[in-house]
C-alpha cells in the first residue's frame, strides 16, 4: 500500500517548481556608456538634432557614424546618470493596435534591442548582453523610434502593465512600411511585502529579495515550468526600496505560483493564483521570523574550516520535500556561519567539506523566533584514493577527469561526502597524478577516467581514452591506471538480399567493459555500401541500434573483440509492415486528427487515452493515417479523438514487407455528471474536478458550475477515480505550520470517489458530501506501556476502493489518536512511522453499528537484529533489510516489499515492532544481487539476533516471454525465485517490452527459477537456470490461459471470516502475494480483503490451498486447475 500512496500523494501535492531567469545586467560602449542594472534608457534628442516628420519616407541606414559625427537623437526616457552612444542607423515607425478591454497604461514602451556590434565578449567568454533602449508610445498608438543598427538580432517588442507580442520582432533591416503591432491583453501581478510581526525594523533586509513566478497548467493541478509572460517581463524581480515589485504583461494564467526565498526569514508561497487580462491583481507577501542556527565548524586539529556547505534539513523527509525546508549556508573564513528563517520543525545540521568526512548534528527543535547558537562541529579528516594516469607508451595523462563512484548501498546516500552525492571527481595534474579526498572510511569505489587523445588539448574533442577500475577501497595510493584507445567497430548493414543498406543511423551503447563504465557511439551514413566505422568503442559487450527507412529498427548485443578480427560485422535487417486506415466516427464518417495508438497485443496493454509506449500517427483531414517501420507481429490498435471516446482495441498481425489495412471506430463513450461540496456542506463552485481511470490511464477534467455541479462526456468505458482538486494553497500552509507532518492526512482531505462509466450511460457521482453513517474511531497508541509520540495510524475500509475508505490522524504528545471513517464495517488500522521509513504494524477491527468506537494499539516488542555484509566480509552501512510477515493475516503493510530498516554505519539493523510469527527478510540491490532468508522464526516478544546477511555481486537475467504459437508477449511481468523457492521481490523484477524480451538486473549468484504472469496468463515456472556473478543467463518463458483462483474463508454459520491464504503448487512453492502493476490497479480500485482473496493467474496444474483464520483454525483443500479463467473455492472452517 505505501508505496502507490505516496506516490500518489506526490503527485497531487507538487505545490511549485519552474526555473527562474535571472535579471540582465545591461552593457554601454565606449567611453559615452555605464554599467546599470535597469534598462537602458537614452538621452533625448540633442538641441538641433533632425527628427523626420511623421509619414516621410524612412530613411536609409546611415550605418554607424564615426566618433565626431555622434549626435543624440534618441527620444526615450533614461534613469539618472544613464548614457549611451547616440550613433544610430536609422527609423522605425508604425502604430500599436490595442486589444480591446485595454486600460490606460502610461508605463507603455517599445523596447528596441541590438546585439553589440563589436562582438566582444564577458570574462566568462559568453556574448555581452543587447544594448537595449525604451521609448513611448503616444496616446492613438503610433510611435516613431531611432534603431542603433538594424543587425541580424534587432528585435522591437512591447512592454506594457497589460500588453505583449507572442513573440518579438525581428529588425534584420529597416522596414519599408510603418509597423502595425497587435499585442494580445495580458495581466499584471503587483507585490508587496511585509516583513514578520516581531521584526518589523529589519523591514530594510527583505530589500532585494528574489521573488519568482510560476505557472500552471489550467485545470491539472500540477505546476511545471516557467511562468506564461510577455513583452520583456521577467519571471524573477527583486523587491525594490519599496518592497514591492511588478510582474507585466503576464499570459493570463488560472493556477500561477509566487515564490519569494528572503536569507533572513522563511521563505514564502503563494498558491493558485489567477491572472486575468485586462487587470491588476494585488498580492501582499508576510513573511514569518523564523529560527536561526549559529555555529562554528573546526576540524579534528582544531583548525576552523572555512567554505564549508552546511545545510539544515528537517528530520521529515517528506517535510523536506513538499515544503522545501532546506535552508543552507557556508562558513566565513574563520569557520562560523548562520542559517536563518528555519520553520519550526526537527532538523538536523550537516556540514561537508571535499577534503573531509561529513558530519552532522543531533536532532534539533528550534520554535519561531528562536536562536540556537554555540553550535560546534567537528570534522575528521577523510580518507583519500591518489595514484597517476599515464597513456600506453609512458606519457602522463594531462588534465583526464576522474570520478569515484560509490559501490556500497543500493540507494545513494545523502551527502556522504563534499558534494553530497554518490559520487566525486578531479583532474590529473601536469604528470598525470591525482587525489580524490574526503572519502569516506570502510567504502569503496569504481574509478572512471576520462582523457582527450595523447598531444590533443582542443576541449572540444571528444574525452575518447578510458581506464576503468571497480572497487578500489578508501585510502588506496599509488595506484597506476593506464588509458586505453577506443577499438573501433566496423559495421556493414545489409539487407534481407545481401545488398547493402544505403541510408541508416546507428547508435551503440556500453553493456559491459573492463576500460570503461559507459559509452556512447553513433553514425548517420547517407551513401555507399553500408559500411561504416563507429570509432569510439571499447572492447567489451555493445547493444546496438540501427534504423533505416522501410526496414525493421534492429537491436542487438555485440560483443567487441580486442582487437576486432578482420571481418566486418554484417547485420541483416529486415522489411518492415506497414500499417494504414481509416478513423471513423460512431457514424461512420472519418474523424480528422484522431490520434491512432499501436501497442503490443497483450492484455495488459492500455486502450484508453493516455495510454503508454508504443508507435503513434495522427490521422489526415479525411481520417486516414499511416504507421512506417513496425517490426512483424501481433498488435492492438486503439484510435482517440477530441469529440468521442477511444475505440476498443482491435488486433492486428503484421507481415513483413506487406501493408495491412485497418478501419477503427471512435465510440460515443460514457458520460460522467456529479456535484461537489466543500467542508461547509455548500456546493463548491468554481473547483476543478480530475477524473482518471487507474486502469487504462485515460482522464478528462471539468470545471464546477455555481451549484457545484459538473459533467464529463466522452469517456472510455473504464473505472475511474474522480477527485476534486483540493485547495494547493491551504495543503502548502498546512505542510509549512505542521512541526510533524502526517503526509497522509492530505489523503484524507481530499474529495474523492471511484466510478463506473459504461458506453452510452451516464454515471453520477457526489463529492465531499458528508457521510450517513460516520464513526469515530479513537483510542491511544502505546508500546511496552508507554505512549507512543510520534508517527500516524491510517484506518482502510477492508473491501472498498482505497481512494474511497480512507482516513488518518497524527499522534499527540500523550500517543492519543482520533479518526473518522464513513461507514461502519471491517477496518485495518496501521501504525506508520513519520517518512515511512518501516511498513508498519496492522490492527483489524470490525466497528459494528456503533458511532464511535475506542480502540488502543499496543504496538507488538518483537525484533529481529542483524548485520549486512559486503562480498568480502566486511560490513555495509546503508543497506536497505526488507521484512515480510509468512504468518498470520495477509498484510496490507508494506506490500510493495518495501518495509524494513536501512543498516546504520557498522551494517548491522534491527527490525522492531514485529507481531510472533515467522518472517522472511529480502535485501540486496543495486551493485549486489537480492536475495531472501525466509522461514525466520519469531514468538512473542522475542528478540532473534545474530543473523549475518552476505551480500553477492550480481548476474542478470534476460529472455524472451511468448506465447504458445510463438508470438512475443509485451507488458508480461517477470518473478525470479531463489534455489529454495521463495520470491527474490513480491512485486514483479522486470515487464516484458514490446518484443516480449525483458531484463532482470541484480539477481545473486544461484540457480534461480522463473515465470511470467499478465492479467489473463501464466507461464509454467522456467527450469532451475545458474545465475554468475557479472555474467547475462538467458530463459525463454511460454505463457499459457491461467485461472484466477478466488478463494472465500466462511465459519460454520457462513458468515466470511478473516484468513490468511497460501496456495503452493506440487513443488511446495508459494503462489499467494505475487504483486503486478495489474494487481495493484485493482486493489485502488476494489479494495483489500482478508475474508475474500484473488490469486493469480495460475498455470494449469494441482495447487494446494491452505487457509489460516486470526484464532488458528486451518483448513486445507487440494485443487486441480485446466486453465478455466476463473474459479471461486469456498472454505468453510467448522468449530
Amino acid at each position: 500500500m505505501n508505496k502507490p500512496l505516496v506516490l500518489l500523494i506526490a503527485v497531487v501535492l507538487l505545490l511549485g517548481g519552474g526555473t527562474a531567469l535571472l535579471l540582465s545586467t545591461l552593457w554601454g560602449t565606449g567611453e559615452d556608456a555605464s554599467v546599470s542594472t535597469a534598462p537602458l534608457l537614452h538621452d533625448d534628442p540633442a538641441e538641433g538634432a533632425e527628427t523626420p516628420a511623421k509619414g516621410a519616407p524612412l530613411p536609409a541606414p546611415a550605418g554607424l557614424a564615426g566618433e565626431a559625427d555622434r549626435r543624440d537623437l534618441f527620444a526615450g526616457e533614461r534613469a539618472p546618470g544613464q548614457r549611451v552612444s547616440s550613433e544610430h542607423a536609422g527609423w522605425v515607425a508604425g502604430r500599436v493596435l490595442f486589444p480591446p478591454g485595454s486600460p490606460p497604461d502610461e508605463s507603455l514602451r517599445l523596447v528596441v534591442s541590438v546585439p553589440d556590434p563589436s562582438g566582444a565578449t564577458t570574462d566568462e567568454g559568453e556574448e555581452r548582453e543587447a544594448l537595449t533602449t525604451r521609448h513611448a508610445v503616444e496616446a492613438d498608438g503610433s510611435f516613431r523610434v531611432p534603431v542603433v543598427a538594424f543587425t541580424p538580432g534587432t528585435t522591437l517588442d512591447v512592454d506594457g502593465r497589460f500588453l505583449y507580442l507572442e513573440q518579438k520582432l525581428d529588425l534584420p533591416a529597416p522596414a519599408e512600411h510603418e509597423l502595425l503591432l497587435e499585442p494580445l491583453l495580458g495581466a499584471c501581478l503587483r507585490v508587496s511585502a511585509s516583513p514578520p510581526v516581531r521584526a518589523s525594523e529589519r523591514a530594510a533586509e527583505l530589500v532585494g529579495t528574489r521573488v519568482r513566478l510560476v505557472s500552471g497548467a489550467a485545470g491539472a493541478g500540477f505546476l511545471f515550468g516557467a511562468v506564461g509572460r510577455g513583452g520583456s517581463g521577467s519571471n524573477a524581480l527583486e523587491l525594490d526600496d519599496q518592497l514591492q515589485c511588478e510582474f507585466r504583461g503576464l499570459v493570463p494564467a488560472p493556477s500561477a505560483v509566487l515564490e519569494a526565498d528572503p536569507e533572513v526569514f522563511v521563505p514564502r508561497r503563494e498558491l493558485e493564483l489567477e491572472t486575468r487580462p485586462g487587470e491588476v491583481l494585488e498580492i501582499t507577501l508576510r513573511f514569518e521570523l523564523g529560527a536561526r542556527i549559529e555555529g562554528l565548524v573546526r576540524d579534528a586539529t582544531g583548525d576552523a574550516v572555512p567554505d564549508a556547505r552546511v545545510v539544515a534539513s528537517p528530520t521529515s523527509q517528506f517535510a523536506n520535500f513538499l515544503a522545501g525546508a532546506r535552508r543552507e549556508t557556508t562558513t566565513d573564513s574563520e569557520g562560523r556561519f548562520t542559517i536563518q528563517g528555519l520553520r519550526p520543525r526537527k532538523v538536523r545540521v550537516a556540514v561537508e567539506s571535499d577534503s573531509l568526512w561529513r558530519v552532522e548534528s543531533d536532532e534539533l527543535h528550534p520554535s519561531d523566533g528562536e536562536v540556537i547558537s554555540g553550535l560546534t562541529l567537528t570534522m575528521g579528516r577523510g580518507l583519500a584514493i591518489s595514484g597517476a594516469v599515464r597513456f600506453a607508451d609512458g606519457r602522463p595523462a594531462t588534465r583526464a577527469g576522474i570520478t569515484a563512484e560509490k559501490t556500497d548501498g543500493d540507494e545513494p546516500q545523502q551527502g556522504w561526502f563534499g558534494r553530497g552525492g554518490a559520487s566525486t571527481s578531479t583532474i590529473t595534474d601536469a604528470e598525470g597524478r591525482f587525489a580524490i579526498t574526503g572519502l569516506p572510511p570502510d567504502a569503496s569505489f569504481d574509478l572512471v577516467v576520462r582523457s582527450l587523445p595523447p598531444g590533443v588539448t582542443d576541449t572540444d574533442k571528444d574525452e575518447s581514452y578510458r581506464a576503468f577500475l571497480k572497487g578500489v577501497e578508501a585510502g588506496t595510493q599509488d595506484l597506476a591506471l593506464e588509458l586505453a584507445p577506443p577499438e573501433g567497430l566496423r559495421l556493414r548493414v545489409v539487407d534481407s538480399d545481401g545488398v547493402g543498406v544505403e541510408r541508416y543511423e546507428v547508435v551503440a551503447n556500453l553493456v559491459q567493459s573492463s576500460v570503461a563504465s559507459e559509452g556512447t557511439a553513433r553514425a548517420k551514413v547517407t551513401g555507399g555500401d553500408g559500411t561504416c566505422v563507429l570509432e569510439d568503442t571499447f572492447a567489451g559487450e555493445w547493444s546496438l541500434r540501427v534504423t533505416a527507412e522501410e526496414l525493421v529498427t534492429l537491436e542487438a548485443k555485440v560483443p567487441v573483440g580486442v582487437p576486432q578480427s578482420d571481418e566486418w560485422l554484417v547485420v541483416t535487417m529486415i522489411p518492415a509492415a506497414t500499417l494504414r486506415g481509416l478513423v471513423v466516427s460512431p457514424a461512420g464518417t472519418g474523424v480528422a486528427g484522431a490520434t491512432v495508438r499501436l501497442t503490443s497485443s497483450s492484455a495488459d496493454a492500455p486502450s484508453t487515452r493516455w495510454g503508454r509506449g508504443g508507435r503513434r500517427a495522427e490521422a489526415d483531414a479525411e481520417g486516414a493515417f499511416k504507421l512506417l517501420g513496425l517490426r512483424p507481429g501481433a498488435y492492438g490498435a486503439t484510435a482517440d479523438g477530441e469529440e468521442w471516446a477511444p475505440g476498443e482495441s482491435e488486433e492486428v498481425t503484421l507481415s513483413s514487407g506487406v501493408v495491412t489495412e485497418i478501419t477503427l471506430s471512435l465510440r460515443e463513450g460514457g458520460s460522467l455528471t456529479g456535484e461537489v461540496f466543500g467542508d461547509d456542506g455548500n456546493p463548491d463552485a468554481g473547483v476543478t474536478i480530475n477524473a482518471f481511470s487507474i486502469e487504462g490511464g485515460g482522464g478528462d477534467s471539468a470545471t464546477a458550475d455555481a451549484a457545484g455541479r459538473f459533467e464529463l462526456h466522452h469517456l472510455a468505458p473504464s473505472t475511474y477515480t474522480v477527485m476534486a482538486q483540493p485547495n494547493l494553497q491551504s495543503l502548502s500552509d498546512k505542510v509549512e505550520s505542521e512541526e510533524q507532518i502526517n503526509p497522509m492526512s492530505f489523503m484524507s482531505e481530499m474529495r474523492m470517489t471511484t466510478a463506473e462509466v459504461r458506453e452510452g450511460e451516464a454515471t453520477h457521482v457526489v463529492l465531499g458530501a458528508p457521510p450517513a453513517h460516520p464513526v469515530r474511531i479513537f483510542g491511544r497508541v502505546s508500546e511496552a506501556g508507554e505512549p507512543v509520540r510520534e508517527g500516524m495510524v491510517v484506518a482502510l475500509g477492508e473491501g472498498r476502493s482505497v481512494l474511497e475508505a480512507f482516513s488518518s490522524a497524527a499522534l499527540d504528545e500523550d500517543g492519543s489518536y482520533e479518526l473518522v471513517i464513513d461507514e461502519p464495517g471491517d477496518v485495518v488500522l496501521n501504525y506508520q512511522e513519520v517518512g515511512f521509513q518501516s511498513g508498519g504494524v496492522e490492527f483489524h477491527v470490525r466497528t459494528g453499528e456503533v458511532d464511535e468506537l475506542e480502540f488502543d494499539l499496543e504496538l507488538p516488542t518483537g525484533r529481529i537484529e542483524g548485520v549486512v555484509l559486503g562480498p568480502e566480509g566486511t560490513p555495509l552501512a546503508g543497506q536497505r533489510v526488507g521484512v515480510e510477515r509468512e504468518t498470520g493475516l495477509a498484510s496490507l503493510a508494506g506490500i510493495d516489499g518495501r518495509g524494513g530498516e536501512r543498516t546504520d554505519a557498522d551494517g548491522r539493523f534491527v527490525l522492531a515492532r514485529l507481531q510472533p510469527g515467522t518472517y522472511a527478510l529480502r535485501y540486496g540491490g543495486g551493485k549486489y544481487g537480492r536475495s531472501v532468508l525466509a522461514g525466520v522464526e519469531l514468538a512473542e516478544g522475542e528478540a532473534v539476533g545474530g543473523l549475518h546477511l552476505r551480500l553477492t555481486r550480481p548476474g542478470t537475467l534476460e529472455g524472451v516471454v511468448l506465447d504458445t504459437d510463438g508470438r512475443p508477449v509485451g507488458n508480461a511481468a517477470i518473478f525470479v525465485r531463489g534455489a529454495g523457492g521463495h520470491l527474490t521481490e513480491r512485486m514483479a523484477s522486470s515487464v516484458s517490452d514490446d518484443e516480449g524480451r525483458f531484463v532482470v538486473e541484480g539477481v545473486a549468484p544461484g540457480e534461480v527459477t522463473l515465470t511470467a504472469r499478465t492479467r489473463e496468463a501464466s507461464s509454467a515456472e522456467s527450469r532451475s537456470v545458474m545465475v554468475r556473478e557479472d555474467a547475462a543467463t538467458n530463459v525463454e518463458l511460454i505463457l499459457e490461459s491461467g485461472t484466477i483462483l478466488r478463494v472465500v474463508v466462511e465459519d460454520a454459520e457462513g458468515s466470511q471470516l478473516r484468513a490468511r491464504v497460501s496456495v503452493r503448487d506440487a513443488k511446495g512453492r508459494e503462489h499467494a502475494g505475487m504483486l503486478t502493476e495489474a494487481l495493484l490497479r485493482g486493489l485502488f480500485l476494489e479494495g483489500f480483503s482478508s475474508t475474500e482473496q484473488r490469486v493469480g493467474p495460475l498455470p494449469p496444474g494441482k495447487y494446494r490451498v491452505t487457509v489460516t483464520a486470526e484464532d488458528g483454525r486451518s483448513k486445507e483443500r487440494n485443487v486441480r486447475l485446466t486453465g478455466r479463467a476463473e474459479r471461486k473455492l469456498r472454505l468453510r472452517l467448522d468449530d
